[in-house]
This record gives structure tokens, sequence and C-alpha cells, in this order.
């Protein structure tokens, strides 16, 4: 019987800080740019955006933190969100634990508009400066100003409508085939044979956000 490899049980065993030390080592990108600019200092005025009152929801400093990697990626809106959700780098830049939910496609939008374009024109304006300061354009970072935030979001939400409608498509051809399924041979459940392990659960019960 083959047993668990040295490795594999010493990855099993490692705490989650080990895990973003192995993904996000020493020399990635991200790495650096924790520590050359001081994001808590530049993000601070942003959170007088926020009420006082209610819930805190996302920390601002994640928020922006993620907009910046998206206009770095050019990553639409959902392509944020996926990115986030399952790039362990994109993550531990943000701040997100691994067990720790991620914001949804919606969110990015409203946090653009509730901090605005002038302060995340500002914003990224201070960033570019330290990297410029530093020489580090056009190797790993890339310029970002007030006209690229307005043209790339109007990019975006052309791009997320046809991943959106894709998805409706695709899910809609789903269901097209399971109506037919089941006239040819009646209910799902009724036409399961006997030991059979098909899963009848039909494949378009995972909404699709509109």
């Amino acid at each position: 019987m083959q047993t668990p490899s040295e490795k594999t049980s010493r990855m099993l065993l490692s705490t989650e800080q080990e895990l973003f030390d192995r993904i996000v080592d020493a020399k990635h990108p991200f790495r650096r740019l924790n520590e050359i600019i001081d994001f808590p200092a530049l993000i601070e005025p942003m959170r007088a955006t926020y009420s006082t009152l209610g819930a805190n929801g996302i920390d601002v400093e994640k928020g922006v933190k993620a907009l910046l990697i998206q206009f770095w990626e050019d990553y639409s809106d959902r392509e944020m969100e996926k990115a986030v959700l399952e790039n362990l780098a994109v993550r531990w830049f943000c701040g997100f634990s691994l067990t720790e939910e991620t914001p949804d496609h919606s969110y990015f939008s409203k946090l653009r508009k509730r901090i605005g374009t002038k302060r995340v024109a500002r914003f990224f304006a201070e960033v570019n400066a330290v990297l410029d300061s530093l020489g580090l354009f056009g190797n790993v970072f890339t310029f970002i100003d007030a006209s690229t935030i307005i043209s790339k979001t109007a990019l975006w939400e052309e791009r997320d409508r046809a991943l959106r409608d894709g998805a409706e498509k695709l899910n809609n051809k789903n269901v097209e085939k399971y109506a037919a399924d089941t006239e040819r041979g009646g209910e799902p459940n009724q036409r399961r044979t006997s030991g059979s392990a098909t899963n009848a659960t039909p494949p378009w019960t995972c909404a699709t956000d509109s």
C-alpha cells in the first residue's frame, strides 16, 4: 500500500503562514511591493468615505490593494473575483486568509464608486511616484493614471456582460438538454439503473450571478 511522501505530510502539517511563504517567496513582486509602499498610510484617507455606523464589512485596505492588482493585471470585476478567490499570491497580497470569505464581483465596482475616481487616481499616482523613484516601471509594474481608470472600467463592464451572458447561455443549454432527456426517459430518478452511482442533481443548480 502506498504511503504519503514526507513532502506531502509536511504540507498537510504546514501552518497558513508557512503555506503563504512557500507560494509568495521572498523574491515575489508582491512582497517587494509591500516592503516599499506604506499602504496603511496611503489608504487611511479613504476610510473617511465609510460611515462609523453599522457593520465594517471588508477592510478598505484589502479592497484598494485588490483594485491595484485589478488595474495592473487588467482584470474585469468578475475576473478579479476569481483571482482573489483562487490565486493565493493575490489573496495574500490583499490580506485575506486562506479561509476568509472574499468579495464577489459587485464589490469592486461599488468600492470604486464609493472612493471616487479622484481618490483612486491620487492613490495610484502616489504608488507610481514610489515605483518611478526606484526605477521599477516597465519591469513588473505598469503606470496607471486617471484616463486608464476610466477607459479600463468601461471595457471591464463590456467584458463582464459577455462573461455573464456566456454563462447564462451555457446554463440554458443545460436546462434544454435536461428537459429533452426527461421527455425521452421520464423523471431523472426513474431513469437511474440499478446500482448506478449517477447523481440526479441537475447541473444548473449552481446559480449564476446576473
